[in-house]
């Protein structure tokens, strides 16, 4: 299944593939959405 749009956040993407891969039926989930902001970024600590 592949899925398409966009969301404001990249975690919503994320989650919403998520969603899909747990529905009963679905063997493949193929994400192609978009998303406005990244809200995963992940900052090295500080020296």
């Amino acid at each position: 299944m592949t899925i398409r749009g966009r969301v404001p956040w990249r975690s919503q993407a994320i989650t919403a593939a998520e969603a899909v891969r747990a529905v009963e039926g679905v063997v493949d989930v193929v994400s192609e959405l978009t998303a406005d902001r990244d809200d995963l970024v992940v900052l090295p600590p500080l020296p």
